[in-house]
Parts: C-alpha cells; sequence; structure tokens
C-alpha cells in the first residue's frame, strides 16, 4: 500500500519537482562556475606577481611598462568575469519575477 501511494504521489508531482530540480541546479551551477572564474583569476593574478617579484629589473622604465601591463591583463580578464556573473544573476532576477507574478496572479486572479 505504501508503495502504490509513493508511485502515485511520484506520478503527480514528477513533473514539477524536475523543474524546480533543473531551475536550482542550473542556478547553483551558474554560482559554482563564476566562483571558478574569480578563483582562476585571482590564481593568475597571484601567480604573475610573484613571477614579477622574482625578475629583478633595474630599469624604472621597464618596472613602470611591466606594472602597466599588468594591470592591464588583470582589468581585461576581470570583465568578462564580471559579464557573465551579472548576465547569471539578471537571469535568476527575471525568473523570480516571473515566478513571483505568477503566484500573484493566480492568487487574486478568482
Amino acid at each position: 500500500m505504501v508503495f502504490y501511494l509513493c508511485i502515485t504521489v511520484t506520478k503527480t508531482q514528477a513533473r514539477p519537482a524536475l523543474i524546480t530540480a533543473r531551475n536550482r541546479g542550473g542556478i547553483l551551477l551558474s554560482i559554482v562556475i563564476d566562483a571558478l572564474f574569480v578563483a582562476g583569476w585571482a590564481t593568475v593574478t597571484a601567480l604573475l606577481n610573484r613571477f614579477l617579484e622574482l625578475i629583478e629589473l633595474t630599469d624604472h622604465l621597464d618596472i613602470a611598462s611591466l606594472r602597466i601591463f599588468q594591470w592591464a591583463f588583470s582589468i581585461a580578464t576581470l570583465i568578462p568575469i564580471i559579464g557573465y556573473t551579472i548576465i547569471d544573476l539578471w537571469k535568476v532576477v527575471v525568473r523570480t519575477y516571473v515566478t513571483c507574478r505568477t503566484i500573484w496572479e493566480k492568487r487574486y486572479e478568482s
């Protein structure tokens, strides 16, 4: 009897549960990917700083130009990461708005 009830409940509630799990899984996956991008960016920047400290440059022009390229590289690699993060956050905001809007319409349409 319990097995039959579990099958009945699973069949009737499987579709919304799968959709919810897929949406939350997609959001979680995008958060993890964004975090990995930022961690990769921080790692590369830290390794580049260590490498530049190992190089002993005596000319001030070389040091200045190297630091300028270092900052330009850091900013240029961070801009796409910020862009992807903003896009992912925007998707979450839009999905939340649509969900709230449908709940609001269902609640107050009758």
